[in-house]
Formats: structure tokens, C-alpha cells, sequence
């Protein structure tokens, strides 16, 4: 049996194509539950420069916005712990269940 060799690329649209497949069957609950524990393990990587430029930036009162990539879930926990004034991340349609 011949074994088909994948692009780098190729492997990454398959993996972004499975994830966002089976995120949206996520209940919303569920994803800021996952969010609030990905953080808390994980919210601590932080780049010292970044941090010390947002502390600054926050107290010369400037308005400072996360942007990322991460569900909005993710980045809306994220924003909370290091006192971002708002946040945009990922979204992400939750498929309706009857």
C-alpha cells in the first residue's frame, strides 16, 4: 500500500479544517469552562518586553486592545488577567442541537 506524502501545508489545512469542524460542536459553557483552564495553565507565557510595555502603556492611560487569533473565549480570559480594556479573537458558530 502506498503511503501519500503530505505538504507541510497540506497537513496544516487539515488540521485547521478538523479543528474548526469540531469547535463549532462545542457548547459555549463547555469553551469558557476550557478557556478559563487553558489560561490558568497556560496564561503565564508572556513575553517580559510585551508585559512591561502593556503595564506602562496602562498606566500612561492609553487604551489597549488584545488581538489574537485564540477563540474569543480564549483571548476574552486572557485579556481579563493582564487588564486589557477589550479583546477580539477567533469566532466560531456553534452548530444547533435539537
Amino acid at each position: 500500500m502506498a503511503v501519500k506524502k503530505a505538504s507541510w501545508f497540506e497537513y496544516e489545512m487539515k488540521v485547521i479544517g478538523t479543528f474548526e469542524k469540531y469547535l463549532s460542536q462545542i457548547e459555549p459553557e463547555k469553551m469558557q469552562e476550557v478557556a478559563k483552564i487553558i489560561v490558568a495553565e497556560s496564561g503565564h507565557k508572556i513575553y517580559h518586553y510585551t508585559l512591561n510595555l502593556l503595564q506602562k502603556l496602562q498606566k500612561d492611560g492609553y487604551y489597549t486592545l488584545a488581538i489574537s487569533a485564540s477563540q474569543q473565549e480564549i483571548a476574552e480570559e486572557f485579556a481579563k488577567k493582564y487588564k486589557f480594556d477589550d479583546c477580539i479573537g477567533a469566532a466560531c458558530d456553534v452548530e444547533k442541537r435539537h
